[in-house]
């Protein structure tokens, strides 16, 4: 995704959900240019991991999620309430 002329900052968080009654943990990636800029390990089911970066207009952002497990469970990341900021 690139950066819209008239934003200078990415705000939002990232949480683990189950699919099932476990889930694996799992590294959020936020990736600015291809430079990693934020990352947190999501550990445990529900907690809310925040953001906030700085951004500038024609910038290429990627959100990324890898497992840290070599055998991973039913899980998902959620990205809540990401969003642009002027």
């Amino acid at each position: 995704y690139r950066v819209p002329d008239g934003y200078s900052r990415l705000a939002g968080a990232a949480r683990l959900t189950p699919h099932g009654d476990r889930a694996t943990p799992c590294d959020a990636q936020l990736f600015v240019e291809n430079k990693l800029v934020w990352e947190t390990k999501l550990k445990r089911i529900g907690v809310v991991e925040p953001f906030e970066i700085a951004v500038q207009p024609g910038q290429r952002l990627k959100l990324v999620v890898e497992s840290a497990s070599t055998a991973p469970l039913g899980n998902s990341v959620v990205w809540e309430g990401v969003r642009l900021l002027q």
